[in-house]
């Protein structure tokens, strides 16, 4: 099948694509294996240049269907595609969304290479939103990962090009110097992104007129993207080649070099690059006094300028007209669908009156019947009319006092679930943290062990009055997880690491408490049996998302086991009750990790 894929993707043909599209469908009838989603998940990958829409429609279709028991590279893997594609399809914020929900699944799993690669392209997204210091910021954080000399040296490029945009061409050009010298004893690398590298030092000896160390790198640069094939690159370096010579007065080869960047242009049918180009034209000729060929440059840019306008000018008639037959359409749906409804509502008021003139017919001929029948009979059906209704009414009160006894039973079936929930909870795991100073040799045990007891008292007190957490309650689930660090890291038996995010939102007393519980839940089973040395919380509120990472160095558990323990039955419940979702990733020796979204609603 992936041999079929590959395919797909070398022959540009639309009949290929729908096919691709069928085959999806068949696969969607039964769990997809993770061979399948990574096969899915790179086709759309590959699309993003050819056909950014089909690449679209392939990645969201493939997130509907993903299982809740993805492994969690095979997830970060998808996500990071998407942010890819809404990226090049120009919905930054939703790029950044995607790349940071794959950037805290590669961190959990502890993937340096794969945390680069996001840290790199929530960088970029922030370039492409001129929001420049973030991209710096997540520029510099992959260069942090980076070991290989190479890879640094491209990493430089990229935070060079930042800071060139931003206009600080000193910064950007140390940066641009830097990667030069690391790559100057690394002579049989040649690829596009040395290209990168040469075209962006030549850009910035252009900008600042030392025009042969220009012509130098562009050269180079031109060298590289000539032997791959790279003809857009290739026209961007012979047209500024051209301007170099312009800046020297060397109208004639600048000429040269405008030509042949405007036959590269012509063959990727850029029609922007075509328009610069005739202006670099008729800028050189004027400059020559080539009065004949200036006014053709002048007729040739005129009509490219208007074709642009008129190519805006259709995709702004065409949007238009598409959003104008959306709303048609969905105004006709809307009277359609008012028209149905006010038939329909006529129609049932036609037939309820119909209903109830024949009522009104039967009752009266009922009514009729009766009063005809023998008069000596009234009393005795009087009688009895009255010992069925003491009867009916013997039956509702024995009837009420049952549903009475069964509510009761139930309401107190469900306090002891609560409690049970809440022992295991609250004081499950302060217990678990007693034990653990118990067999501790610090000096400090003895005096921590007196408080951890009588936090236990407090909590059997506020389990018997039915109390929320006093600080959860008055301060937010982020002074509550402070309290709870402070709690396990006095007992001395395990490392607790807790990073909050410094911007918040009200999720609710009631999510804030069961999230809370949950952390409690988890903390307990960690210091019960997972055997670890650290645990991490990490909190993240995104604009209608918190999400909620928890990670411990354990032993794990297997996952065929795990819907066996009441601790999980507990957090499912849990999570049922604030309607949140969650993923678990862990196997026997490498820990377990709990990531945990709830929406904003």
């Amino acid at each position: 099948m992936n041999d079929f894929l590959e395919m797909l993707v070398n022959r540009n043909h639309l009949k290929f694509l729908l096919l691709a599209f069928l085959i999806f469908k068949v696969c969607h009838a039964q769990v997809l294996p993770a061979e399948s989603i990574d096969s899915m998940n790179a086709l759309s990958f590959d699309l993003r240049y050819k056909d950014l829409d089909s690449a679209m429609k392939l990645n969201i279709d493939l997130l509907k269907h993903l299982s809740a028991n993805i492994d969690m590279p095979t997830l970060a893997n998808v996500y990071s595609v998407t942010g890819t594609l809404y990226m090049h399809k120009g919905n930054y914020q939703k790029g950044l969304k995607y790349h940071f929900k794959s950037l805290r699944i590669r961190e959990q799993l502890g993937d340096l290479s794969k945390v680069r690669t996001s840290q790199k392209n929530i960088a970029n997204t922030y370039y492409y939103l001129q929001q420049y210091d973030q991209s710096k910021e997540f520029h510099k954080k992959s260069i942090s990962h980076i070991e290989d000399t190479t890879e640094l040296a491209y990493a430089y490029n990229d935070l060079g090009a930042v800071y060139a945009s931003e206009g600080l061409n000193d910064s950007a050009f140390f940066y641009f110097n830097c990667a030069l010298q690391m790559l100057s004893e690394k002579r049989e690398i040649k690829d596009v992104r040395l290209a990168d590298l040469y075209g962006n030092v030549g850009y910035h000896f252009e900008k600042h007129f030392k025009l042969d160390s220009a012509i130098y790198y562009y050269q180079m640069a031109g060298s590289i993207y000539n032997e791959y094939r790279e003809v857009a690159n290739l026209c961007w370096i012979q047209h500024h080649l051209g301007i170099v010579k312009e800046y020297d007065k060397n109208y004639k080869a600048a000429t040269d070099n405008y030509l042949e960047a405007m036959k590269l242009a012509s063959q990727v049918d850029d029609i922007e690059q075509k328009k610069e180009l005739t202006q670099s034209l008729l800028r050189v000729h004027s400059k020559m006094g080539n009065s004949d060929s200036t006014l053709i440059y002048l007729d040739q840019f005129i009509f490219l300028n208007d074709s642009i306008n008129q190519l805006k000018t259709a995709k702004n008639i065409q949007e238009v007209q598409t959003k104008y037959e959306v709303e048609k359409k969905d105004q006709a749906l809307k009277l359609s669908q008012e028209t149905n409804a006010r038939i329909n509502a006529e129609n049932t008021t036609n037939k309820y009156v119909a209903y109830g003139l024949l009522g009104l017919l039967l009752l009266t001929g009922l009514t009729t019947f009766i009063l005809i029948r023998n008069y000596s009979q009234k009393q005795y059906i009087s009688s009895m009319e009255l010992n069925l209704k003491n009867q009916k009414i013997n039956e509702l009160l024995q009837e009420h006092e049952s549903a009475s006894y069964a509510a009761l039973l139930e309401g107190q079936e469900i306090e002891r679930q609560r409690i049970a929930r809440d022992l295991h909870d609250s004081l499950g795991g302060t217990l678990a943290a007693l034990k653990l100073g118990l067999y501790s040799s610090s000096p400090d045990a003895k005096e921590n062990n007196i408080e951890l007891a009588k936090l236990a008292m407090a909590e059997v007190r506020s389990i018997s009055h039915n109390l929320a957490n006093g600080v959860l309650e008055k301060h937010g689930l982020s002074a509550a997880l402070q309290d709870l660090k402070a709690l396990i890291d006095n007992s001395g038996s395990i490392n607790f690491k807790l990073t909050l995010d410094a911007k918040t939102f009200d999720l609710g007393l009631k999510k804030e408490i069961e999230l809370y519980r949950i952390i409690q839940e988890l903390t307990s089973n960690t210091l019960k049996y997972a055997h670890a040395k650290n645990i991490t919380l990490t909190t993240q509120y995104m604009d209608d998302e918190f999400i909620l990472n928890y990670a411990d160095d354990g032993r794990g558990f297997d996952m065929e086991n795990v819907k066996k323990g009441l601790g999980l039955s507990n957090l499912k419940h849990r999570l049922e009750q604030i309607n949140a979702s969650f993923h678990l990733a862990t196997c026997k020796g490498k820990g377990a990790a709990f990531t945990i979204e709830v929406l904003n609603s």
